[in-house]
């Protein structure tokens, strides 16, 4: 009777650990744990020329994907299950990318600010160089600037060569803000897609195992 009852009590704890892990807290945790080990292998390993660009390039397509797949996965377990509803499927979807984005988020923003502020210079020295170089080209590239064209263009530049430019931190209460505000967006449109596919998924649903001819 020990043994039934210890066994009984060994499956009900691993069922438990199985329907916390399919959460979105728990994905959306792993999330955040995956994107700083990600941030900090670009910090360790390419913290140098590159370091702006292979940030951007991470952010704009690893990250992403990750974030995504993940959402998938999770969705895809849990109907395998049961039938999720619109609401259901979107609140799952939100949650993790919402967990594991602003977690991430706060984490990177503060290591910055108040870790290693010689990171986030670099950052931002990198950042400047690269629209600079990407304003000049543009201006190359009108035949005949007229005068308010060349005038703007030389605003530009005089603003992002100057000091105010240069010591303005990418992590500022108004830029945190902007950059929740995008990603939280993002977020949005990938949970109501993923959503609307996966509220027609039938976990009972099989295939016939003679199909007709």
């Amino acid at each position: 009777m020990k043994m039934i009852n210890g066994n009984y009590r060994k499956k009900t704890v691993n069922l438990r650990l199985i329907m916390i892990k399919n959460t979105p807290t728990h994905y959306g945790l792993l999330l955040a744990v995956i994107t700083l080990v990600l941030f900090f292998a670009v910090y360790l390993f390419f913290s140098g020329f590159n370091y702006y660009s292979v940030t951007v390039n991470m952010n704009a397509f690893v990250l992403p994907a990750i974030y995504t797949l993940a959402v998938i996965i999770l969705l895809y377990k849990k109907t395998n299950k049961e039938k999720l509803s619109f609401a259901d499927s979107f609140k799952n979807s939100f949650l993790t990318l919402f967990i594991g984005g602003t977690v991430s988020f706060l984490a990177i923003a503060f290591f910055l600010n108040y870790v290693d502020e010689g990171a986030q210079t670099l950052l931002q020295h990198q950042r400047i160089e690269q629209n600079l170089q990407s304003v000049h080209a543009d201006y190359k590239e009108i035949i005949e600037p007229s005068q308010e064209e060349t005038q703007q263009y030389q605003e530009i530049v005089k603003y992002m060569q100057s000091d105010a430019a240069k010591d303005e931190p990418l992590f500022s209460l108004k830029k945190s803000f902007i950059i929740l505000g995008i990603l939280y967006s993002f977020y949005l449109v990938i949970s109501l897609f993923l959503s609307i596919f996966f509220r027609t998924r039938n976990p009972y649903a099989t295939l016939p195992s003679n199909p007709p001819s």
